[in-house]
């Protein structure tokens, strides 16, 4: 995913791996510190656009998935915020509940315990239909994520009917299955 931030890597995904199964559908979530009093996300961008500074976000990292679903946001919303990349999602979530950033997309693996536990509200999650877990939440897109095989790898492991493949498919913990 940030293979234009790491250009000095010894493969190219684009030419070294083939695409061969989508094993989970794992969706970020738009996060804020409850104190903000932020609700929504139409609440969110008139802040934003409000502000007499660019407000921040922060992610786990550059070039990472949080880091480049906020950006999709931003240009998608015509926002400008300042990016605060953090080693780790352990620390950019620790800012976030000290108020040092106002936001960020974090997976649900991490941000779900806060969100039950109320220390973070789910403004909107990167899924196109309702998860499971939280059925009430808004949705934007679909994220996804896959397996892939080395290029030289023989076909028939990887092939449709592979049994292995159809039971990673078969235990998603989403509305739907996989696809």
């Amino acid at each position: 995913m940030a293979e234009a931030l790491y250009p000095q890597c010894s493969y190219r995904i684009d030419a070294d791996f083939v695409p061969v199964a989508i094993t989970a559908v794992v969706p970020n979530v738009l996060v804020v510190n409850p104190a903000s009093g932020l609700t929504d996300v139409r609440m969110l961008m008139d802040r934003a656009r409000a502000a007499p500074g660019p407000m921040s976000y922060c992610s786990s990292g550059s070039g990472t998935s949080q880091h480049i679903i906020a950006e999709m946001f931003l240009c998608e919303t015509g926002l400008r915020m300042l990016h605060i990349p953090h080693r780790g999602t352990a620390p950019a979530m620790n800012d976030l509940f000290a108020g040092v950033c106002p936001m960020m997309f974090p997976g649900m693996g991490t941000s779900a315990p806060q969100i039950q536990g109320q220390r973070l509200n789910p403004l909107t999650l990167t899924v196109s239909r309702r998860f499971v877990p939280f059925p009430q939440s808004r949705n934007v897109t679909e994220g996804r994520a896959a397996l892939h095989r080395l290029g030289g790898a023989p076909r028939e492991l990887f092939a449709r009917g592979n049994p292995v493949l159809e039971y990673v498919g078969d235990q998603a913990g989403f509305a739907g299955g996989a696809r």
